[in-house]
């Protein structure tokens, strides 16, 4: 342990103005940040494998662009783009269930 005048320099006040170090820190906000539009909180159940999918996605942006994506991030965002592709075909287009994703690696079972 030292002992000296460096070891009592330590608990002296310190006097005068604070240094500016030109740091600006963003106000915090306590909570959840309110919601634009109504919303309720759901859980969602998903494969190993989705679930890697979400994490590689979320890593990929992440190191271009800095920014942390969640999970739930993710699936909204791709919700909006669905919706964004139902819209884009017009009421004519085809049936809602041709926009999901297919959840199986194999060939579309018989009766498709």
């Amino acid at each position: 342990m030292a002992t000296g005048k460096k070891a009592l320099d330590i608990f002296t006040p310190t006097v005068g103005k604070r240094p500016d170090i030109g740091v600006e820190v963003a106000e915090r906000i306590e909570g959840r940040p309110r919601a634009t539009e109504p919303y309720q909180k759901v859980t969602v159940t998903l494969y190993e494998r989705q679930i890697l999918n979400l994490d590689k996605v979320a890593l990929v942006i992440r190191e271009r662009t800095g920014q942390a994506v969640s999970r739930a991030e993710l699936i909204r965002a791709e919700r909006v783009g669905l919706r964004s592709q139902k819209a884009a075909r017009g009421p004519k287009g085809a049936e809602p269930s041709d926009a999901l994703p297919t959840a199986r690696a194999g060939p579309p079972a018989k009766g498709r």
